[in-house]
């Protein structure tokens, strides 16, 4: 029997390994990392304003694939 929990987990993991690298890689310095949004803009040379709203259309497609609010 798969345990549904570790299902999901996979699942997600899928979806944002899908996401376009500019997406994917702003949300694994911000979460997985957890470098702030001024470390994030120095790495990858981008304004703060750039960064948040990487991480927000990010967000936004990840929500939107899961089909929640």
């Amino acid at each position: 029997m798969i345990d549904s929990d570790a299902a999901r987990t996979c699942a997600r993991g899928s979806l944002v390994d899908r996401l376009p690298d500019e997406l994917r890689i702003v949300l694994y310095l911000r979460i997985v990392q957890g470098r702030s949004v001024a470390e994030c803009a120095q790495v990858l040379t981008m304004t703060e304003g750039q960064v948040l709203l990487t991480q927000h259309r990010a967000l936004s497609v990840l929500r939107d694939r899961l089909g929640t609010p």
